[in-house]
């Protein structure tokens, strides 16, 4: 993981994790998100709905030490 500060140094940004399009790959509905429109440049955590105003969003971090424990629906968790 490689955390930087973006061109204003006012955001810590992770390298390694990018927003996903929506029009490419659209969310979940009815769960919670990160979620952003670009042009705004803010982004909230909300529960996505399919009539938005969102333009990309991104999965809810994990805490490093639930890798590898079983999920509640009984499945291994993904590293």
């Amino acid at each position: 993981m490689t955390i930087t500060l973006d061109s204003t140094r006012t955001a810590a940004v992770d390298q390694g994790h990018c927003w996903i399009d929506i029009d490419d790959q659209p969310p979940p509905t009815g769960v919670k998100l990160l979620l952003i429109n670009r042009a705004n440049g803010v982004a909230c955590l909300n529960v996505y709905q399919a009539k938005h105003q969102w333009t990309h969003w991104a999965g809810l971090p994990r805490f490093s030490d639930q890798v590898g424990q079983l999920s509640r629906h009984g499945t291994q968790e993904e590293p």
